[in-house]
């Protein structure tokens, strides 16, 4: 068979498109034809990780302009109906059997559905509420992730089928080949990944701050895209406590395992993942691991036989995980759960254990396609969002809103039915100011009764800055939570739950980002 291979982001190459080029590579050593598409960004850029990869792999390439969405919130319909004709032909041209994309690719998924060829998407972290809403069916019909936790959420939330492909990974490390000796101070610990709100690297920072406080000696190594915002706060928490002679910041490298042949420890702290590639490297490089136990993460591993699990995300849970890993060490039992972790690698993450399910996978979608009733198609979907959008008045609206007009349309039908008596909007800022104009895109301005936001007092664009926050939550039918931070979202949320508040029928956020599973 031929298989198309759509990557997602265009800006740095991260766990998902590496998933997928490793998936694409396994499927030409069987002998499958392979077509790896690499996005590009409005100036026909991509990261230069995408090509290095892609060569190493000796993968057929080219590149198309797409957009992608991480939640089913975010899909921007504009963008993906714009390219769609351009994917019809890319898709025409090179005669593909199946397409395999990651995350949620509409624009694919439209072209797929007129040109009969079914579609195959990897996409992993969501949150439950996501599905609450009754989106109108653009998504792809069949569906992967790397953990039985978000397959089972995917398929329960979609209705489609779904399975769990485990990461894959082949290490030629001379690691591999030596015993581990004693481990010495400073102890030489490697984080791995981009660095973001999610990640949560902050915390181990705070763990090697933790232990310089205590005399214990830590060399800390990040590796990861460190050009981002919250890069930024890692690095002056790291200057302000004088941590750089403990710690440094790589960036994106590709020799990956000249790091883990120097490494004593790997941790890795996310409060959002699903089943992260790191951990199946580090046990594959013969590296122990502390991790989070979030979703799937304690499908394979086990605390104390080929890992160690903490109880939490703080920098303390991490210290506690840790104590236990040095303790594993002086006690000798660091081999055995070393030995433990690479049968575990060996028996879930190989080359021919994955591809052996793959390949099982697509066979069953090309059948399983040949019987299925047509989908909904372009036209429709196009006359639904040229509707709406002259309706809405949408072309002028500012950039971020158009974007979301697939998020606006679906709260339209929704509150057109439902009608709120009340709302509010949380964060009287730049985000506030944009959730205003939402509410008179939704037609429901005459029911907005102010905005909430501790900092401020006073009126904001007319209306009120309500002085009682709890009374304010608990009248209001509808919140539309407005902050640009993640950590502030989270927050508004978890404040929000208290009163029985539900995301997605009583709180709506602006930024889609996952802030929790």
């Amino acid at each position: 068979m031929k298989i198309a291979y759509f990557l997602d982001f265009p800006g740095c190459i991260g766990g998902a498109s590496k998933v997928l080029l490793t998936q694409a590579y396994i499927m030409s050593q069987k002998g499958h034809q392979v077509i790896v598409i690499l996005p590009e960004d409005e100036n026909g850029k991509h990261a230069y990780e995408f090509d290095e990869i892609s060569k190493l792999y000796h993968l057929n390439v080219t590149t198309a302009a797409y957009p992608v969405a991480t939640t089913l919130e975010a899909i921007d319909i504009i963008g993906s109906l714009e390219c769609c004709d351009e994917m019809m032909h890319l898709l025409s041209k090179e005669g593909v059997d199946l397409i395999h994309s990651t995350q949620i690719n509409v624009a694919v998924e439209l072209a797929s559905r007129e040109l009969g060829i079914p579609h195959l998407m990897n996409i992993y972290p969501t949150e439950p509420e996501a599905f609450d809403i009754k989106w109108l069916d653009v998504y792809p019909h069949y569906h992967s992730a790397d953990s039985d936790f978000f397959c089972k959420r995917w398929r329960d939330g979609l209705q489609i089928p779904s399975r769990c492909i485990r990461v894959a990974y082949k290490n030629n490390s001379k690691r591999l080949n030596k015993e581990i000796k004693e481990i010495s101070f400073p102890i030489r610990v490697i984080s791995i990944g981009v660095l973001a709100e999610h990640k949560n690297q902050l915390e181990i920072i705070k763990f090697v701050w933790e232990c310089k406080k205590k005399g214990i000696e830590i060399a800390l190594t990040i590796l990861g895209k460190d050009d981002t915002l919250y890069g930024q706060k890692c690095k002056e928490f790291v200057k302000q406590n004088h941590l750089e002679r403990k710690i440094t910041f790589q960036g994106i490298v590709l020799n990956i395992e000249d790091y883990f042949e120097q490494s004593d420890l790997m941790i890795l702290s996310s409060v959002v993942e699903s089943y992260p590639g790191v951990i199946v490297e580090s046990m594959a490089n013969k590296v122990p691991v502390i991790a989070t136990p979030v979703a799937g993460i304690p499908e394979l591993l086990q605390d104390g036989y080929n890992s160690f699990l903490t109880k939490g995300c703080s920098c303390e849970d991490i210290y506690e995980a840790f104590e236990r890993f040095w303790l594993s060490t002086k006690e000798s039992r660091m081999q055995d759960i070393i030995n433990h972790a690479y049968e575990t690698y060996e028996q879930n993450h190989s080359y021919e254990v994955v591809g052996t399910q793959l390949e099982a996978y697509y066979d069953w979608i090309l059948k399983k396609h040949k019987m299925q009733a047509p989908y909904c198609q372009i036209d429709n979907i196009k006359n639904i969002w040229k509707s709406f959008i002259k309706e809405k008045n949408l072309k002028q609206a500012d950039i971020y809103t158009q974007k979301s007009t697939w998020f606006l349309y679906h709260l339209y039908e929704r509150f057109s039915l439902e009608k709120p008596e009340r709302i509010a909007i949380w964060g009287a800022g730049f985000w506030g100011e944009t959730a205003l104009k939402w509410i008179d895109i939704l037609d429901c301005k005459d029911r907005f009764v102010g905005f909430i936001d501790t900092y401020k007092q006073g009126v904001y664009f007319g209306y009120p800055i309500l002085e009682n926050c709890e009374e304010t939550v608990s009248a209001c039918d509808v919140i539309f939570v407005a902050v640009g931070d993640v950590d502030g979202c989270l927050k508004i949320v978890q404040h929000l739950e208290k009163y029985k508040k539900k995301k997605n029928r009583d709180y709506f956020t602006l930024k889609h980002d996952l802030i929790r599973m």
